[in-house]
Order: C-alpha cells, then structure tokens, then sequence
C-alpha cells in the first residue's frame, strides 16, 4: 500500500499546524512596525520654526552678519589715508577708502563713490584686488547662511544640513578677515592707512561669524516627521502576540521619533 495512504490523521493536522504557525510568523515579520524614515527636509508650516530657540537666535545673527558684511565691503571707510594714490595733493585731511569705494570729498556728509575704471586700471594693485574680490565673497557665504536659516522658519533639516550651513559661515568668516590684505597694499606701505570704522566692523564680522558656525555645527537633532502619515494619525496595524492594543500613535518631533499612547 502506498506510504501516504498510511498517514495517521494526527501527523496530517500536526504538519498542517507547523505550515500554519510558519506562515504566521512571517506576516509578523511583515507586520512589525518600523521607525519613521527620516526625511531629508520636511515642511512644518509657516513660521513654525520647529528647531526652537536656538536657530532663531543664528537666523538673526546671521542676517546681522551678513550686513555687517555688506557695509564692511562697501562702505568707505575700511582704512583712511592722506593724498591716497597720489591724486589729491591740494587735499589735507585724510579721505576714506574702501574696498570698492572711496569717500567723496566733494560733497558734505558721508558719501561715497565707487572705484571708476581707471582706478582699477592704474591705481589698485594686486593685493588690493585680492582684498576686493574677498570682501565680495564674504558677503555671499553670508548671505546663503542667511537664507538657508531662514527657511528654519519653515522647515526642519536634518542636523547633517546644519554642517553645510556651517561651513558656509566659517567661510564668510575666513573670507573677512582676508580682507584685511588692503594693508599690504600700496597705497598703505610704510604705514600710511590708519584703522577705520570699516575695519573694525569687517573684524566683528569675522567674530561673529566664526561663532555662527560653532552653533551651527551644534545644533540639537531633530527628526522630520514621517510624511507617510498626518499629524496625529490613528495607528492601523494590528499588535503583535502579547502586546497590548493601542488607540492611537502619534507623530512628534523629537530624538525619539514615534511615541504610542497608552489605552
């Protein structure tokens, strides 16, 4: 007689059984939640500013920074000098330069012109090109950390964009203090440029901007919420054996990620 005509009616239910609780434990598998995926930039509404005190505190900073910056580059009086390149000889007191202005003395008050072509052509060398081309740099680096710490308001990051934000402000501040090559130039050899307003501002910039990016590179963590599901959404998966049911699972943010209510 065949050998699977002699199965006992016992084996047949006890494989049965195995096949069953084998297949039960892979939809557990398959059914057992998982953390939310952290989202690379999550849109949390406008001016909710969900990265707290902390980024509201850098957003300001960093704007101030960032003008900082701008009056430093264009403003008129980084360092002054008398009869600077040679160009004002009937002028005894001493006239305002800038990176890429220089005072007017023929108007009254402050005001400033900007660097014509042929001062760029004949009278700015080398070094004070460089000290140029810095201070413009540096209001750039600046004004892109500004922007991006605005969209806090808005947004929640993930901390490793913090980094990039960072660097950004090191180097706005690293372009800043280069600024201060104007004092290698030639028109301030042998000691002829006296410490401005100007400078003094370029070199409270590269303070703040420095510590900026400290605080940028320490800033707390926070996860995005999963944008699979809304805000407070009712959890629809079945508990596992020997878990207890719960009502509801609510999405906060936090180190933590997901946190389930009790019943």
């Amino acid at each position: 007689m065949p050998r699977w005509l002699t199965t006992t009616p016992h084996s047949s239910s006890s494989s049965l059984a195995k096949m069953m609780q084998g297949s039960g434990k892979q939809q557990q598998q398959m059914q057992q939640p998982q953390g939310p995926k952290r989202q690379e930039c999550a849109f949390m509404g406008c001016c909710a500013c969900p990265h707290g005190g902390p980024s509201m505190y850098i957003i300001v900073s960093s704007i101030l920074t960032t003008f900082m910056a701008l009056n430093a580059a264009y403003g008129c009086f980084f360092v002054v000098a008398k009869n600077p390149f040679g160009r004002f000889p009937d002028f005894d007191g001493e006239i305002g330069l800038g990176l890429w202005t220089r005072e007017d003395i023929y108007k009254d008050g402050y005001s400033c012109i900007m660097y014509n072509s042929d001062y760029v052509d004949n009278s700015l060398d080398g070094v004070y090109s460089a000290a140029r081309v810095f201070g413009f740099a540096s209001v750039c680096s600046f004004a892109i950390t500004s922007l991006c710490l605005f969209l806090t308001m808005c947004l929640s990051y993930h901390r490793d964009y913090f980094y990039y934000i960072g660097a950004f402000s090191m180097a706005g501040s690293l372009f800043q203090i280069m600024t201060f090559l104007i004092f290698q130039s030639s028109v301030c050899e042998d000691g002829q440029c006296k410490f401005s307003i100007g400078a003094g501002i370029s070199a409270a910039t590269t303070m703040v901007g420095f510590l900026n990016g400290v605080l940028l590179f320490n800033m707390p963590p926070i996860d995005p919420p999963n944008q699979s599901l809304p805000l407070n959404a009712t959890s629809t998966q079945p508990p596992l054996d020997g878990e207890p049911q719960s009502s509801s699972e609510e999405i906060v943010m936090g180190t933590h990620g997901n946190t389930a209510s009790s019943p």
